[in-house]
């Protein structure tokens, strides 16, 4: 599990990064540990500080990017009350989800744009600490 969130948090800070250089965004500041693994690079302790990125998550749920969408997603179901074999099941059903349209709409996330959280996902179930869609 420990590691499934540090790569979650990898790929939020590499995409992150990479969005403020695509848009030619130069005031931030963004510190990186890189810790060489065997097979791959561990991003540990970020610092950043990014205004303008940021509020992309600003906008309401019909209006954000696909990728920050997914990261959302990501985000909420990491923090869901379930084992981590489910948590991954359910980030591949909703990345699937996103992919063919069927959770775009303003309804079908609830989605708190000031502060850049989902606060529900009317589809996602719960029984016995499982969830499902």
């Amino acid at each position: 599990m420990n590691t499934f969130i540090k790569s979650m948090k990898d790929d939020y800070y590499k995409n992150l990064l990479d969005m403020c250089d695509k848009q030619n965004i130069k005031n931030h500041l963004i510190k990186f540990d890189i810790i060489e693994s065997e097979n791959n690079t561990v991003i540990d302790n970020v610092v950043y500080s990014v205004s303008e990125c940021e509020e992309h998550y600003t906008k309401e749920w019909n209006k954000l990017n696909i990728v920050h969408k997914k990261l959302k997603l990501k985000e909420y179901i990491l923090n869901l009350n379930t084992d981590d074999k489910n948590k991954k099941i359910l980030i591949k059903k909703f990345n699937q989800l996103l992919k063919d349209k069927k959770i775009t709409k303003k309804n079908d996330v609830n989605y708190d744009s000031e502060n850049g959280v989902i606060i529900s996902i009317p589809i996602l179930k719960c029984k016995n600490n499982m969830y499902y869609v």
